[in-house]
């Protein structure tokens, strides 16, 4: 029986006033992880925009049996996106970014397509997904990047777009990704237990990633490609002085170069996998992640973005399944029966699954992270008991 199976039974959901997971849902967990084959889930509740509850529990590494350290760090997977989307806005707010100017103004990566349309490709458009860029390149050391459609005509979830958009951020504000996170966002709101780059102290406290149920057996571990990739970087970033947390596209170019005939590789295909990644690179607890859900919060202290700013955050920006589903610039928008809410998924070589809610209104939020390909089930097994919202982001 699967988990979706198992919840058929239960009521309707109503509505809850609280998020918090009740002591059905956190009985019937250890269950949920089973069937999803998930050895650990981080989880956090906002209520009234501040931090109401907390929980971790099961396994960093199913294979060795290593238990959860606290404050264990998950891969957010496509969670870095909206993270990333705040730090461009809040860039723009103060006059280093242009929303509506082409990217390639400031930097055209040398793989870039000389499509005329790649020559239109905005922040506005990569923010909600409208840059006609695929996803990810299959081959990125043949194939350049080019836009299957005009720019701004529909929507092409793509996480390669946002990586071009990382480019031109640092390049504006001289910071790399990690460094500009650290200073703008996660030091401000009070994220101490998030990082954007690989460091030893991340690599102790990261939990390791697990395959999807119809994919392999929870035991042997799949390769691990991010962790993989940067534990790569990791002694020539001691070599040359330089942590990983300053890396920019340069710093990957001459690595990939240093590491000679062991790339390209199953782990790393392009200096791009060498570095940190806006479309991705998030580790994090859930409760970190709830304090960077807080700053959309009028209610709850730490930085805000000017109202303005913050409306191109929350506010629908292109109109995906009308009435009810739009992309705001970072997020996805569903209209429920309790007003708007803010979601999005996350998915890490279908070894770690992430999912995030927040009605902004009330100040109410529920992340869920979890080191298993079969997560998403358990996340929707989750938010659905726990808020009691049947969500049309969770249907086909």
């Amino acid at each position: 029986m699967t988990i979706a199976s198992a919840l058929a039974g239960c009521a309707t959901p109503r509505p809850r006033a609280t998020w918090q997971p009740d002591d059905a849902v956190m009985a019937a967990l250890p269950d949920w992880m089973q069937r999803a084959q998930v050895p650990a889930v981080s989880m956090a509740v906002l209520e009234g925009g501040e931090l109401a509850w907390q929980h971790q529990q099961g396994l960093a590494n199913a294979q060795t049996g290593q238990a959860l350290a606290p404050q264990a760090l998950f891969e957010a997977a496509s969670l870095t996106k909206p993270v990333f989307a705040w730090l461009a806005l809040q860039q723009a707010s103060e006059g280093r970014l242009r929303l509506d100017e082409p990217l390639v103004d400031t930097l055209r990566p040398a793989w870039l397509d000389d499509h005329p349309w790649s020559a239109r490709i905005t922040a506005r458009h990569v923010l909600c997904h409208t840059s006609g860029l695929p996803n990810w390149r299959r081959e990125p050391m043949k194939e350049t990047l080019r836009p299957a459609f005009e720019p701004g005509t529909r929507l092409s979830y793509s996480g390669e777009a946002f990586f071009w958009l990382q480019f031109v951020v640092e390049q504006r504000s001289g910071l790399s990704l990690p460094r500009l996170a650290q200073r703008a966002l996660f030091e401000p709101a009070g994220l101490r237990d998030s990082d954007l780059a690989w460091s030893e102290e991340v690599a102790r406290r990261a939990v390791w990633g697990h395959a999807a149920p119809q994919a392999a057996p929870l035991v042997p571990l799949p390769r691990q490609m991010m962790r993989e990739a940067w534990l790569q970087a990791l002694p020539l970033a001691r070599a040359w002085g330089r942590p990983l947390a300053d890396w920019r596209w340069d710093d990957a170019q001459r690595a990939f170069a240093a590491l000679g005939g062991s790339v390209p590789s199953a782990a790393v295909a392009w200096p791009g996998d060498l570095m940190s990644n806006a479309a991705a690179s998030l580790r994090c607890t859930a409760a970190d992640y709830a304090r960077f859900l807080r700053v959309l919060m009028p209610m709850a202290r730490g930085p805000h973005l000017a109202p303005a700013w913050q409306r191109l955050h929350t506010e629908p920006q292109f109109e995906t399944r009308p009435p009810w589903s739009a992309k705001t610039l970072g997020w996805n928008r569903e209209q429920t029966a309790i007003g708007p809410l803010l979601y999005h998924a996350g998915n890490n070589a279908n070894q770690f699954r992430a999912f995030a809610l927040a009605d902004v209104a009330r100040g109410h939020a529920l992340v869920v992270l979890t080191n298993g390909g079969g997560g998403d089930a358990l996340c929707q097994a989750v938010v659905r008991a726990a808020t009691g919202l049947a969500l049309q982001a969770f249907e086909p």
